[in-house]
């Protein structure tokens, strides 16, 4: 009756906000009306776009976005997503808005290390606010000559510091050298001589880098990169290890389901990854440069299907990528070094600068200018890539008061044809080269115009290529015109041979004329160079060269890198009237490195000007160099080995009870006994002395006492920045270990076993590791004090343990032995 005198009563569409799924993978929930058909379902289109916006290429969000703006309410329809290319419907059953992306909508994904590189970072530990390096080095002399005894020679020492305040890197040092009251031949020398002195400042978000002090001149091709005391600020790429600044591989390559995809490069294997549905672009791929590289991607889906893309990539080390820059600028006094001190020069004030970028993928260009009050140097460079080989051009004016005008331009041509693998084809280089008679590249108060005989034309060329996959051929060439000289020219032929283990490089040539300055007769000149490798870290060569009569024989061998490594190399060599012998040794130990070496020498020597042999003499002498260092970090002094960058220091926490612990443990060589690359001992904790700024690193640190050699070891993530130190503490406080012995229901010890420890009342629980030795003795740490786990071992399965920590346990509880029996009884 209601319904016919009223009519029935609309229903209002249910609005919720329901789950998005894209690929079957939720994205997150809008809001949206649900209605009867999809042109009567409205979605929140801000909502929507949002979640689509990482997915979806710009252009397309661009377009829905002009819908949205238009729409009523800033809704959208689900038609109105339909007509715009998108596969949009409700799911009824589910209650969730399913979209399916067409590839050709899909955002370009980028696959680069950065991402992984950025994830690496954030969960790393990070640098201490302040610490410091001293490095310390001794040389003891003991020199021996024609027979009568010098003794002792003046011993000579070094101090280099590195303190780091927040980012702010204060390097300096000195040169230390003893007077003897009755020194040898050799000139007397300031005991003390201070060594460059900088102050470095990073800005790794935009890899760039300021120096103040004793710095090098900023500068590009033809600007000489002199040292200065100023200031210099420039980008730096070794603050961005990720970041490719040469062209990267951008070739697009669309996935339309999940796959297992194979990228090779010159038909090697590059990498292995699993993708998503998507377009993809690829980067940093290990291409040859100045190189045409063929790139195949093979794509395998869950079904077995198989998709291959293939395309060329060309890559030059002169390019730089499109909207990368490089640059640097830099102003001070000039400083050189006189007998072994600095001076300044304070009325000679030197700035240059250089700035390069990369207009496109295929052509850089760019400039550099140096300026003094005497005059200065401007050039330019432009490079550019073609499928054939890229061509760089150099120019360049200079303009000083003593030396004049003067101007040089340089073209070169690089070509090389990558083959099988990473392994380099045919190779072509030639450069062609114009000097004015007054160019100047630089001009110092201590030199002058940096004068020497240069040619005016120069031509040269390069070619190679494997006429095997181990045998390869060469041949080289240049002519040189020369003002009020002869010419100049030279030609060489030569190959090489390369196996496993042995290399071979044999060359013959002409050289003619005059060049550089001094005269050069007609002469022949061979060359000889092989190359042997006996096993791991050990090697001899042997070479020749009849232009200086030289000839060398060497035997090197290096031990396995870390504490108690040693090496020692063992040579001859000789020319024209001389012959010396040379022996090397070098100990790496936990807080030091020393060196010993010992050379002798024999000689003819001369009188007049027709050289008359009138004699020999030898000369003998024994050297040893002692280095250490002090480092700083987080409150803590520590000796250690040598640091060449940053560092990692390496504390055990009291509950280990002073146990000693290894750092970077080569488990590998336990056969040669366990193999580390620093440990904590009673001299203090581990230093870690080789960890390289910027790099993400993971240090792995392992207990070194008998009993808790079975233990797992840790590995922890560390970022250092410049001349930095980083904390590691193992150990956790609260907790404590158990020592025991590991049993079966038999009563036998299970030796070489692992297995898991969880809380009985948190059995969802992690775990601990425990692990046994040969002799069924087990270890575990990270047990909580008053706690009973259930034990369960690899192997065993069926089988069940209890550890029963004690409720004052601390520090590690010896005795606690494990029974295992069947699941569901108890121990006896």
């Amino acid at each position: 009756m209601f319904e016919r005198a009223f009519g029935r009563r609309q229903s209002r569409p249910a609005r919720f906000d329901y789950p998005v799924f894209v690929d079957d993978e939720r994205i997150g929930a809008v809001d949206i009306v649900v209605g009867a058909s999809p042109a009567e379902t409205t979605v929140d289109a801000a909502a929507l776009l949002a979640a689509l916006e990482p997915l979806l290429d710009t252009e397309v969000i661009k377009g829905l976005q002009a819908s949205a703006a238009a729409a009523p309410d800033g809704r959208l329809s689900l038609a109105g997503l339909q007509a715009e290319g998108l596969d949009a419907a409700f799911d009824n059953q589910l209650l969730a808005l399913r979209l399916e992306l067409p590839l050709a909508m899909r955002q370009r994904r980028l696959l680069s290390r950065q991402d992984r590189y950025l994830r690496e970072v954030a969960n790393a530990l990070k640098p201490e606010p302040f610490s410091v390096i001293l490095n310390t080095r001794l040389d003891i002399l003991y020199g021996e000559a024609e027979g009568r005894r010098y003794g002792r020679l003046p011993a000579a020492g070094s101090l280099d510091l590195a303190v780091n305040l927040h980012g702010w890197v204060l390097e300096t040092g000195v040169d230390l050298q003893e007077r003897l009251e009755a020194e040898p031949t050799e000139a007397r020398m300031d005991e003390v001589r201070r060594k460059v002195t900088t102050l470095t400042w990073d800005d790794p978000a935009r890899a760039r880098r300021f120096r103040l002090g004793d710095i090098q001149a900023e500068g590009s091709g033809f600007i000489a990169l002199s040292p200065l005391l100023g200031a210099s600020w420039g980008r730096d790429y070794t603050l961005q290890p990720f970041r490719e600044r040469r062209p990267r591989n951008l070739q697009d390559f669309e996935i339309a389901d999940d796959a297992l995809v194979d990228i090779y490069v010159n038909g090697v294997l590059a990498r292995s990854l699993r993708l998503t549905p998507g377009r993809y672009s690829l980067a940093d791929l290990p291409i040859i440069q100045t190189a045409s590289n063929v790139i195949d991607i093979v794509a395998r889906d869950n079904l077995g299907g198989e998709t291959r893309f293939s395309f060329d990539a060309f890559s030059s080390t002169s390019l730089l990528a499109v909207g990368e820059a490089d640059w640097g600028v830099s102003a001070g006094l000039e400083r050189y070094f006189d007998r072994g001190r600095l001076r300044y020069e304070t009325d000679r004030f030197v700035a240059s600068g250089f700035y390069e970028r990369g207009l496109t993928n295929t052509f850089t260009g760019g400039g550099a200018l140096r300026l003094t009050q005497d005059g200065g140097v401007l050039s330019g460079l432009a490079v550019k890539a073609t499928a054939v080989g890229s061509f760089s051009l150099r120019a360049a004016a200079s303009q000083y008061d003593r030396s004049g005008s003067g101007g040089a331009v340089d073209l070169t041509y690089n070509y090389q044809q990558a083959t099988e693998g990473l392994r380099a084809g045919l190779k072509l280089n030639a450069n062609l080269g114009w000097r004015s008679p007054r160019f100047t590249p630089v001009e110092t108060s201590t030199t002058g115009a940096a004068g020497f005989i240069a040619p005016e034309w120069t031509v040269a060329a390069t070619v190679s290529a494997p006429l095997t996959p181990n045998i390869g051929w060469f041949i080289s060439g240049s002519y040189a015109l020369l003002r009020d000289q002869a010419d100049s020219h030279t030609l060489t032929a030569g190959g090489s041979w390369a196996s496993e283990r042995a290399s071979l490089t044999a060359s013959v040539g002409h050289s003619s004329g005059a060049g550089f300055g001094r005269f050069q007769r007609d002469e022949t000149i061979v060359r000889l160079q092989f190359n042997w490798r006996f096993g791991l870290g050990s090697g001899a060569s042997a070479s020749y060269d009849s232009r200086t009569d030289l000839r060398r024989l060497e035997y090197l061998h290096t031990g396995v890198p870390g504490v108690g490594a040693v090496d020692y190399r063992i040579g001859y060599q000789g020319v024209t009237g001389s012959d010396g012998l040379t022996g090397e040794l070098g100990y790496t130990a936990n807080r030091f490195e020393l060196r010993l070496s010992q050379d002798y020498e024999t000689f003819l020597t001369t009188e007049g000007p027709d050289d008359v042999v009138v004699g020999d003499k030898d000369r003998l002498r024994t050297r040893a160099t002692l280095g250490t260092a002090v480092v700083y970090a987080g409150g803590q002094l520590a000796l250690s080995a040598p640091v060449a960058d940053s560092f990692a220091l390496i504390r055990g926490h009291e509950d280990l009870e002073g146990a000693d612990l290894a750092v970077n443990p080569d488990l590998a060589r336990l056969e040669q006994g366990l193999v580390y690359q620093a440990r904590s001992d009673r001299m203090g904790p581990a230093v870690l002395n080789n960890l390289f700024s910027y790099r993400p690193q993971l240090v792995t640190v392992q207990p070194l006492d008998a009993e808790r050699s079975v233990a797992s070891p840790k590995d922890t993530a560390v970022f250092a920045t410049y001349r930095s130190g980083v904390i590691v503490d193992y150990g956790e406080g609260g907790s404590a270990a158990a020592i025991g012995i590991l049993r079966d229901a038999l009563g036998e010890h299970l030796g070489l076993r692992s297995g898991v420890a969880r809380p009985v009342d948190d059995p969802t629980a992690t775990g601990t590791l425990i692990f046994s030795n040969e002799a069924g003795r087990y270890y575990g740490d990270g047990l909580r004090a008053g706690r009973t786990y259930s034990i369960e071992i690899r192997g065993e399965e069926g089988f069940t343990g209890v550890l029963v920590m004690p409720e004052d346990a601390k520090g590690v509880v010896r005795g606690l032995d494990i029974v295992l029996t069947p699941k569901g009884t108890i121990a006896p």
